[in-house]
């Protein structure tokens, strides 16, 4: 880093190496340019390119301009050396490139957008050039060690390390292949969806309720012949009308040789959206690539989509890959060379993934991973699903994809039924500042546009300009005016009067509050099946966490003998998940109308083997569940209890229920909890430390750290939903349960969210767009704002041992030391498993399903849970202390996490 900087300070070899002292390398922020604020020429750019291709420069917390703290020790021990001899043709090659630079820099007006995306984009040549330079064995190709310095090591036989390339060799190797990789990467070379595949995915709808998609269609194609500058569509389509098909509809329409990405934020979504692609619109597995992150689901997945595999392993031999198979460009050889999954990754036309894959396009710190991710965000364009699910600093994790998306000339949608103004107005910004910086680097004027969409109302365009929130508001205006009043989902609020006073189980308010709604929603809504004489409901209970729902599962399979409970989230056999599934996506597609929409559900073997065990007259079929349902879940339910996190997840939530039927109701068939849990075990009270109610999911601080207080910025106005949804007077204002709930400015609830989201995306969205200096450079700044937090987890399975059930605990450990596996102790809470559970297999049951589904049994019955000991969390730049706990398990209900009691 030192001698880069004195170099660019015009000193020669001899002066700069003569310079380097520890005490001028330990002054942090200038070892090699002052980055303070951002890169505006061509020597900071270049000196951050070089300094960082190995790493992001410090510091790793806080808000501040990168330091030199990652890449100099604070105690630094360096014996006097005898200065290298670089080769004199290096040292000329290196005087005539900073020439030719000095020349070829333009006069520019914005020289940080200009200097920011040449940067991005040349130090990741940079890094896959130095990748694939470094894995030339020097020795064996040469015959010889060469002449020091050296660049690198490589292992020997015997697991030690021999010194191996000659600095100046690799220098000069490493500069001519990152040119040819600058001009390859930005070159098309990757193959898009056939004529006929695009043809058969903008087939115009078979329906009037699908017609709006081609709307869509017919803008964006009169856009595109009249301009090639990329654009943003935001499609705010109500739940259950069709988003993924029209978004795959659009995508195709914005390019003659269609190539995108769908990013999603569950793994499970993956696979349901992929068989969507697959089944709906015939695209076969020479033109589809599914990725998701566990091998038994690969597995599981392939007897139905030969395109899904697995991103953590490359070539796990219990996965089918058959047909599936693309070429790759000669050039990528480093990255796809003996690789069919990486080559799938990069080169299928489309690509549905987690957003775990594609989110390294926009973090550099990941190096590998970062390149080639944006490989692929290169020449696709970007599908975002349900953009608002995202807590603010994943939000932002994400934000840097849409920008650097833009800079790559790539089109970008982004869908959700809930998304909000000020969500809305990020993406557009750092859309906007991604443009910005491609028209400086093409030295053209690029007006940016987006496009709105839903299923109600004609397409609009808005202009990427400071006035795009008005004019977003008064298009969410347009839409409220526009949604239907038919009542297919209606609202009672279900009073929590009390807190838990130290009650437990079932004596608790708010339990007795969940066991009437159900009983009165099951009440209301039970549909005959008149084969067996008796009727039946499917329910939702919406929980916020693993550990209430499972108690709350319990209660209601106490307190409801007749009904049939199943618990869904999470921390479940990785099998028993999988069944669990399956079953739902069975029993709840229920498209169309009457009997015809129930007739598969009441003639389903287990169902009437359920309800002829019932000695009741009415049975409710009761599903459990954590927010994992309320996202991309295409269920359809009669009714549902929620417990309430956020605006936008009522209304997810409530997106499940008359999902597909659209029955017109006259009773409630929503009940929304006047409190929370959270409120009800009292951790909004002053001497518990003023956690927030509405966290853990939700905008809330879950840290003691800030205490509430009237007006106090950090919280929602109050913890009643009464008060925030402005009293009894939001029923008669909606009629209907949707997106006016979130979109409606009278609604108190959403008035807070707007400030709490805006408020906590107003300094990294400020870091993203420029505006404090050179903060997006260092390591801080994506540790902060990272998609997930770092959590480390356990590995458990179960297996038979001496003729019993035993768990083991694979957990790593400190350091480098590995992975130590155990024997550990599960808890057991509630007995065996339950006369009433419903979608609950035994071990035994459970191990048989693995060896029918050819899974191996240590994947079929294993479970991620958070790491129990005790440890500092880190979330942002807070440390907090995290107590012991103890795994437990219900044998009906699943895993979960309790503080050890001393």
């Amino acid at each position: 880093m030192h001698l880069l900087g004195q170099l660019l300070q015009g000193k020669d070899w001899p002066q700069a190496w003569s310079s380097l002292q520890p005490a001028l390398l330990q002054e942090t922020g200038r070892g090699v340019a002052d980055w303070q604020h951002g890169i505006r020429n061509w020597q900071s750019a270049l000196a951050f390119i070089v300094a960082s291709h190995h790493k992001l420069p410090g510091p790793l917390t806080g808000y501040s301009a990168p330091d030199g703290s990652r890449h100099v020790p604070p105690a630094l021990d360096m014996p006097k050396q005898e200065k290298p001899e670089l080769d004199a043709a290096t040292l000329k090659q290196l005087a005539a490139a900073m020439a030719r630079l000095a020349a070829a820099t333009p006069t520019l007006a914005e020289p940080e957008l200009y200097w920011r995306g040449l940067t991005l984009l040349a130090r990741a040549a940079l890094i896959l050039a130095d990748h694939s330079v470094s894995a030339i064995d020097y020795q064996k190709q040469h015959g010889a060690t060469g002449k020091p310095p050296y660049a690198n090591t490589k292992s020997t036989p015997a697991g030690a390390r021999r010194l191996d390339q000659p600095l100046n060799w690799h220098l000069q190797h490493v500069a001519q292949r990152a040119a040819d990789y600058a001009w390859r990467m930005h070159q098309p070379s990757w193959p898009g969806l056939s004529p006929e595949s695009a043809q058969r995915i903008l087939a115009p709808a078979d329906t009037p309720a699908f017609a709006w998609q081609d709307q869509a269609v017919r803008a964006i194609s009169t856009y595109r012949q009249q301009s090639q500058t990329p654009l943003l569509v935001l499609n705010v389509a109500g739940t259950g009308s069709g988003k993924t098909r029209a978004n795959a509809k659009m995508a195709c329409a914005l390019r003659d040789e269609p190539r995108f990405v769908i990013a999603l934020n569950l793994r499970t979504l993956t696979l349901q959206t992929g068989e969507a692609l697959r089944t709906g619109f015939g695209i076969g597995a020479d033109e589809l690539a599914t990725v998701i992150g566990d091998q038994l689901l690969a597995r599981l997945a392939q007897r139905d989509s030969p395109t899904a595999f697995d991103l953590d392993d490359e070539d796990p031999v219990d996965v089918d890959t058959v047909g599936a198979d693309f070429d790759a460009p000669a050039w990528t050889a480093i990255l796809t060379h003996g690789k069919p999954r990486t080559r799938r990754l990069l080169a299928a036309p489309i690509l549905v993934s987690t957003v775990d894959f594609i989110i390294h396009a926009g973090n550099p710190g990941q190096q590998a991973r970062h390149v080639q991710a944006l490989l692929r965000l290169q020449d696709s364009d970007l599908v975002l699903d349900e953009l608002d699910s995202y807590d603010p600093p994943a939000l932002i994790a994400v934000l840097r994809v849409v920008q650097m998306a833009a800079l790559l000339g790539r089109n970008v949608i982004c869908a959700s039924a809930t998304l909000a103004e000020p969500v809305a107005s990020a993406v557009q910004q750092a859309f906007a500042h991604g443009l910005a910086m491609r028209a400086a680097l093409h030295g053209e004027v690029m007006a940016g546009q987006a496009l709105l969409i839903n299923d109600r109302i004609a397409p609009q365009w808005l202009d990427l300009t400071p006035d795009f929130n008005a004019g977003y508001r008064e298009y969410l205006e347009g839409l409220l005016a526009a949604l239907p009043r038919q009542p297919i989902r209606l609202a009672c609020l279900a009073p929590v009067p009390a807190r838990d006073a130290g009650l437990m189980g079932a004596q608790r308010p708010i339990m007795q509050a969940i066991v009437q709604a159900v009983s009165q929603l099951h009440a209301a809504h039970a549909w005959p099946v008149p084969a067996a004489q008796k009727s039946l409901t499917f329910g939702l209970v919406r929980i916020a966490n693993v550990v209430q729902a499972i108690e709350v599962a319990r209660v209601l399979a106490d307190a409801l003998p007749h009904a049939q409970i199943a618990c869904y989230h999470a921390n479940d056999f990785m099998m028993q998940r999988y069944l669990k599934e399956q079953r739902l996506d069975y029993l709840l597609t229920r498209k169309g109308r009457g009997e015809q929409a129930n007739a598969h559900t009441a003639n389903d073997p287990l169902i009437r083997q359920a309800l002829a065990a019932s000695s009741s007259s009415s049975v409710p079929f009761i599903v459990v569940a954590t927010p994992v349902e309320e996202v991309g879940r295409d269920h359809d339910f009669d009714w549902a209890v929620i417990e309430p996190s956020s605006v936008h997840s009522i209304v997810q939530t409530v997106g499940r229920v008359n999902r597909h039927r659209q029955t017109p109701v006259s009773a409630p068939n929503v009940a929304l909890l006047q409190r929370n849990f959270r409120w009800a075990r009292g951790l909004d009270l002053y001497e518990n430390g003023m956690h927030g109610v509405f966290c853990l999911p939700g905008l809330e601080p879950a840290s003691p750290r800030q205490q509430r207080q009237p007006g106090h910025t950090l919280f929602y106005s109050d913890t009643d939903l009464q008060q925030l949804l402005g009293d009894d007077a939001w029923l008669s204002r909606f009629g209907n349960l949707d997106a006016r709930l979130r979109f409606d400015p009278g609604t108190p609830m959403a008035a807070d969210e707007d400030r709490l989201m805006q408020q906590a995306l107003a300094t990294p969205l400020a870091i993203l767009l420029g505006q404090s200096a050179g903060m997006w450079m260092s390591e801080a700044w994506y540790r902060r704002y990272a998609l997930r937090e770092r959590d480390v987890q356990d590995a458990w399975h179960a297996e038979k041992h001496a003729g019993e059930w035993r768990f083991i605990c694979c957990r790593t450990l400190p350091g480098r030391a590995g992975t130590q596996c155990l024997p550990r102790e599960v808890r057991s809470e509630g007995g065996g498993r339950r006369a009433n559970a419903w979608l609950s297999w035994s071990l035994d049951e459970l191990a048989a399903q693995c060896e029918m589904h050819e899974v191996d049994l240590e994947r079929g019955l294993s479970v991620m849970l958070r790491n129990t000991a005790q440890s500092n969390v880190s979330v942002g730049d807070t440390v907090t202390a995290r107590p012991e706990q103890e795994v437990w398990r219900d044998a009906s209900f699943g895993f979960y996490l309790k503080q050890v009691e001393r």
